[in-house]
């Protein structure tokens, strides 16, 4: 013991990224998540760890690990002091293996069984008026499918979590081998990343129609159009329209685009609104949790989030696309996801569900979840993820594969503990791979890490309120893309959100447009502001398509953006274009047809099924 130490814990920019500093020295990159094999701290979890976690820290420790997030779960607001007691043990065994070790408590904010009992107005409400019939347990560990959630939306729960997040904060600050360890906190919102999504049967419900939800529309709408009624019902289009009054869209206005695939903002801003509404909640909350803590520490902790995932996510009505008001918090100082399942075999490309060089251009750190499993890995989690090879031959290719993503990009990273026996910290076998990769992390921390990147892919955080979920218009225009042809491109590629973009200050030479549906005026003359000699620019489907102008929706928008002459037709139909005079700058004819290009792609290994058995998709391109 050295006292009661309280940390200074901060990221800033060094070496051109950022980075995580503590006590005015830089961390190495990669950390180690677990959770404590101690059965109390897993607060009811069915299944706890079937390794023993000191054996854990303990191997990571040998190979240069010095940061560890521990995974603990926060339920009953009355728990709250048995979970510090339970984080104090864990702790103490952490800094008996890894006794210059630092900790980061993984904060897992769940359900519990007597919200209802209190909260009766803020429990999550499906269109049919029912709050139970839970098809799952994830949210909780709940005893009964019948006992309602909290809504997210709910105030009651926001304030309550956040008193949680306070108290455990100032009893960390109180207890000197708590203080003399913890550095900052991290939240893991729910079981799954800010939503429902496994606990209950999306065909026939949806969610949420509660009347904490009404209030949240009405604050936001109120605060949206400046408190003025006026503003309001134009934009919806209905003179009655109040804040008061203002309606929750059906099922049929969240399942139905109004233009093609699309939501007309002339006829579907109510929707468009409260999709809106359901992000703006999560990102709210989140600041609020993260406020709280660097408040109560005396902003010597850092505090991150898992959030703003682009991909492999409910992003729609997850609450995860309303990221952009996040980038410039002062309380939130890292953001974190795991990789994509799909490409997590040997050969296959590493994908990032996040806008990672936005996140840097304002400052924040990212931690990628390195949870790609191997050959000694739980069945059950191989089979989540593909895994389709049974011995350790291709361990060590996939630890430094996925390494190579997080030290090329500048980020961090971490391993999480999902393997038996010894896994990827046996000595024999992995471990030496996990040495290495520390050596050269900490070789990173004085190596020049910025980008070098001359293309840019470009996310608009608002293209994800402009279409129906069930049309994948945002998987088609931007996972697809990430997952299985831009990693082939033969050069990086940087990924920003577009208002990133608009400013002018990137330096990049080539622009990919993803799904920038919906344009103001200001927006689209900024776009095109950015083109010169030396400066191209690449639309994939329906760039600009939307505009806050008329015609709010057309194909005239997306000309007078682009400069190319496009017709709408409805239906499905090959495309075609026709060659004006300036093809003959290329040696081509005016007034040929080109296109109708029919490509069958498909690469890797099959995601979840054949029970591990390798099968290769068939590669077939054609072009007429």
């Amino acid at each position: 013991m050295r006292g009661n130490i309280v940390h200074k814990s901060d990221v800033h920019l060094h070496r051109g990224v950022p980075t995580l500093f503590i006590d005015g020295k830089p961390i190495t990159p990669m950390a180690f998540d677990f959770m404590s094999s101690d059965p109390d701290i897993t607060n009811n979890i069915p299944v706890p760890p079937s390794m023993p976690s000191e054996i854990q820290v303990k191997a990571m420790y040998s190979a240069g690990v010095r940061l560890f997030f521990i995974r603990t779960e926060l339920r009953d607001p009355r728990d709250t002091d048995d979970i510090v007691d339970k984080l104090l043990r864990t702790v103490r065994m952490v800094r008996k293996n890894a006794p210059d070790a630092y900790a980061i408590p993984w904060l897992i904010i769940s359900a519990y069984e007597d919200f209802v009992n209190k909260y009766p107005n803020d429990v999550q409400t499906f269109d049919d008026g029912s709050t139970g019939d839970y098809t799952g347990s994830l949210s909780g560990r709940m005893k009964s499918s019948e006992t309602p959630r909290h809504t997210h939306a709910s105030l009651a729960w926001r304030h309550e979590t956040a008193g949680v997040l306070r108290h455990i904060v100032r009893r960390v600050n109180q207890t000197p081998e708590l203080s003399d360890a913890v550095v900052g906190y991290f939240f893991f919102p729910l079981h799954h990343e800010a939503n429902y999504f496994y606990d209950y049967d999306h065909k026939k419900k949806l969610d949420d129609y509660g009347p904490a939800t009404r209030l949240a529309m009405r604050n936001y709408l109120a605060e949206k159009y400046r408190g003025d009624v006026f503003e309001l019902r134009k934009a919806w289009g209905d003179d009655a329209i109040t804040f008061e009054n203002a309606p929750l869209p059906d099922r049929a206005a969240r399942e139905n685009g109004t233009s093609g695939i699309f939501w007309d903002p002339a006829k579907s801003r109510q929707v468009m609104d409260y999709a809106e509404i359901r992000s703006h909640v999560w990102a709210d909350t989140l600041e609020y949790f993260a406020r709280a803590c660097k408040e109560e520490s005396h902003y010597n902790a850092v505090v991150g989030t898992f959030y703003g995932y682009l991909l492999h996510n409910d992003t729609l009505w997850g609450g995860q696309s309303y990221f952009r008001t996040l980038m410039d918090s002062p309380y939130i100082d890292f953001w974190a996801s795991p990789f994509h399942y799909d490409n997590k075999n040997p050969g296959q490309s590493v994908t990032l569900r996040q806008l990672t060089r936005t996140l840097q251009k304002h400052g924040k750190l990212f931690f990628a979840e390195e949870d790609t499993t191997i050959s000694s890995s739980l069945t059950h989690e191989r089979e989540r993820q593909g895994l389709v090879y049974p011995d350790t031959t291709r361990d060590s290719e996939i630890l430094k594969r996925n390494f190579s993503m997080v030290l090329t990009e500048g980020l961090n990273g971490w391993w999480p503990d999902f393997t038996a026996g010894y896994g990827m910290y046996d000595p024999n076998d992995q471990l030496p791979t996990v040495s290495k990769i520390q050596r050269a992390a900490r070789e990173s921390i004085n190596k020049p890490m910025g980008s070098v990147a001359e293309v840019a892919c470009v996310v608009q955080q608002e293209g994800f309120f402009c279409s129906p979920k069930d049309y994948n218009l945002n998987k088609s225009a931007i996972e697809k893309s990430r997952l299985h042809e831009l990693p082939y491109l033969g050069a990086p590629i940087d990924h920003f959100e577009l208002q990133d973009v608009l400013d002018g200050t990137l330096p990049h030479k080539l622009y990919v447009f993803q799904n920038a549906y919906l344009l103001s005026q200001k927006e689209r003359e900024a776009i095109k502001a950015l083109r010169s000699p030396s400066r191209m620019q690449v639309f994939m489907y329906a760039q600009g398509f939307l505009s806050t102008d008329n015609p709010t929706a057309s194909a005239e928008n997306i000309s007078e953006l682009t400069g190319i002459k496009l017709k709408q037709v409805e239906g499905e139909c090959d495309g075609k274009i026709v060659l004006t005079k300036e093809a003959k700058l290329l040696g081509l004819k005016e007034g040929d047809e080109i296109g109708e290009c029919v490509k069958l792609r498909s690469s890797g290994f099959g995601y979840r099924l054949h029970n591990f058995e390798p099968y290769p998709y068939n590669f077939q391109m054609k072009y007429d």
